[in-house]
């Protein structure tokens, strides 16, 4: 059984949607237990539920054709992407208040 993306967190089409989060097992030699997280957002109000899925490796490396997804993106340092994204999105809700209370 492959443990080799244990611990990594990636970037993906799943379901026809870009999702974000981290490997957290390996099932069998096909198949990875993933826990998807609320980073990607549908827009910046509105958040995907956190959640488990069972992902399988053809999916997550192969692009099977020209109209499928691209495969998935891993990363190794989950908390660096985690925190840069929070200051992100820190940043710009103060840049809004600051409009805001120019207006």
């Amino acid at each position: 059984m492959s443990t080799a993306l244990i611990g990594k967190y990636f970037l993906c089409v799943h379901d026809e949607c870009w999702r974000s989060g981290i490997v957290e097992a390996a099932v069998n030699d096909d198949h990875y237990i993933v826990r998807f997280d609320d980073l990607v957002r549908f827009n910046e109000d509105v958040a995907w539920p956190g959640s488990l899925a069972v992902a399988a490796i053809n999916d997550m490396v192969e692009n099977g054709s020209n109209d499928a997804p691209p495969p998935w993106l891993f990363f190794l340092f989950a908390a660096t992407i985690k925190r840069l994204t929070i200051r992100h999105r820190e940043s710009c809700a103060e840049e809004q208040t600051d409009d805001e209370v120019r207006v």
